[in-house]
Order: C-alpha cells, then structure tokens, then sequence
C-alpha cells in the first residue's frame, strides 16, 4: 500500500492484468455504483426529514 499525500491509498495488487482488469469496462460498473450512491442519498435524506416512516 502507498499513502497518497492527499488522501487516499494507492494499493498494488499482483494478478490482475492477468484477470483482464485493465480491458474492463469501469465506466459502466461505477455509472451503476454512482447511481446507487445518489438512490441511496435521497431516500435517506427522505427518512431524515421524516417524509415516510422507516
């Protein structure tokens, strides 16, 4: 693991431009785990402000 000076780790792990990672389609895989974060956000600001149970 490398520290990054603003933040953050850089984490170097063995194996994967065996697994084909470098050739993965990462923008559709984080578009997915954005739109979740943003899902997720909203409803819990809903519960927050108490505009339905839960």
């Amino acid at each position: 693991m490398f520290p990054c000076p603003v933040g953050g780790v850089v984490i170097d792990t063995p194996g994967m431009r065996e697994m084909g990672a470098e050739s993965a389609d990462l923008s559709q895989t984080f578009g997915e785990i954005e739109g979740l974060a943003r899902r997720f956000a909203k409803e819990h600001n809903k519960k927050k402000q108490g505009k339905y149970p839960g």
